[in-house]
């Protein structure tokens, strides 16, 4: 309560997600999802699943091990 109103001075919290446990069952995978990671796979990579010679990149030695200790 705030002191000036008979107001409630936040709203109240609704329920928190997932809580229901009547909706558990199967999940649909989006096929065209797959299909897109797939096509973006052949064209950028090798058959070892390496980056493809043709392919440009960052630097490997760019900073990433930044802030870490040794």
């Amino acid at each position: 309560m705030t002191q000036h109103s008979e107001k409630q001075s936040k709203t109240p919290k609704g329920k928190p997600s997932g809580t229901s446990r009547d909706t558990a069952g199967p999940i649909e995978v989006d096929t065209t999802k797959v299909e897109d990671t797939e096509k973006v796979e052949k064209k950028y990579l090798n058959e070892d699943g390496e980056t493809a010679d043709y392919v440009d990149t960052k630097n490997v030695n760019r900073n990433t091990d930044k802030g870490a200790e040794n």
